[in-house]
Protein backbone atom coordinates (compact mmCIF):
# COMPACT_ATOMS: atom_id res chain seq x y z
CA UNK A 1 0.00 0.00 0.00
CA UNK A 2 1.46 3.01 -1.02
CA UNK A 3 1.75 6.27 1.12
CA UNK A 4 0.82 8.93 -1.69
CA UNK A 5 -2.66 7.36 -2.29
CA UNK A 6 -5.36 10.01 -2.61
CA UNK A 7 -8.19 9.39 0.05
CA UNK A 8 -11.46 9.73 -1.61
CA UNK A 9 -14.24 12.85 -0.53
CA UNK A 10 -16.57 12.00 2.51
CA UNK A 11 -18.98 14.10 0.28
CA UNK A 12 -19.94 17.34 -0.89
CA UNK A 13 -18.39 20.79 0.72
CA UNK A 14 -21.16 22.03 3.36
CA UNK A 15 -23.08 24.76 2.31
CA UNK A 16 -23.12 28.39 3.61
CA UNK A 17 -26.64 27.08 5.84
CA UNK A 18 -25.06 24.46 7.01
CA UNK A 19 -21.82 26.18 8.56
CA UNK A 20 -24.33 28.83 10.06
CA UNK A 21 -26.36 26.47 11.75
CA UNK A 22 -23.25 24.51 13.08
CA UNK A 23 -21.57 27.93 14.35
CA UNK A 24 -25.01 28.69 15.95
CA UNK A 25 -25.19 25.47 17.53
CA UNK A 26 -21.50 25.46 18.85
CA UNK A 27 -22.29 28.90 20.05
CA UNK A 28 -25.30 28.00 22.14
CA UNK A 29 -23.87 25.28 23.74
CA UNK A 30 -20.87 27.01 24.95
CA UNK A 31 -22.97 29.97 25.79
CA UNK A 32 -25.13 27.35 27.90
CA UNK A 33 -21.71 25.94 30.04
CA UNK A 34 -20.76 29.38 30.58
CA UNK A 35 -23.97 30.29 32.32
CA UNK A 36 -24.19 27.11 34.33
CA UNK A 37 -20.55 27.91 36.14
CA UNK A 38 -21.85 31.54 36.14
CA UNK A 39 -25.12 30.64 37.85
CA UNK A 40 -23.76 27.40 39.91
CA UNK A 41 -23.18 29.69 43.10
CA UNK A 42 -26.78 30.65 43.02
CA UNK A 43 -28.71 28.47 41.98
CA UNK A 44 -27.92 24.24 42.16
CA UNK A 45 -27.45 22.25 39.20
CA UNK A 46 -30.60 20.00 39.27
CA UNK A 47 -32.69 23.27 39.35
CA UNK A 48 -30.83 24.93 36.64
CA UNK A 49 -31.16 21.81 34.36
CA UNK A 50 -35.17 21.74 35.38
CA UNK A 51 -35.38 25.80 34.38
CA UNK A 52 -33.38 24.81 30.82
CA UNK A 53 -35.65 21.77 30.04
CA UNK A 54 -38.76 23.96 31.47
CA UNK A 55 -37.43 26.64 28.62
CA UNK A 56 -36.90 23.87 25.97
CA UNK A 57 -40.35 22.30 26.39
CA UNK A 58 -42.52 24.85 24.50
CA UNK A 59 -39.31 25.21 21.91
CA UNK A 60 -39.69 21.22 21.36
CA UNK A 61 -43.53 21.11 21.15
CA UNK A 62 -43.94 23.99 18.84
CA UNK A 63 -41.27 22.65 16.52
CA UNK A 64 -43.15 19.22 16.81
CA UNK A 65 -46.96 20.73 16.29
CA UNK A 66 -45.08 22.78 13.39
CA UNK A 67 -44.08 19.58 11.42
CA UNK A 68 -46.84 17.17 12.27
CA UNK A 69 -48.96 20.04 11.31
CA UNK A 70 -47.37 20.58 7.74
CA UNK A 71 -46.52 16.83 7.10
Amino acid sequence: MSSNQEIPSAGRPLNPGAIALMLMLCLSWAFNQIAVKLALPDIPPMLQAMIRSAGALPVMLTIWLAFFALG
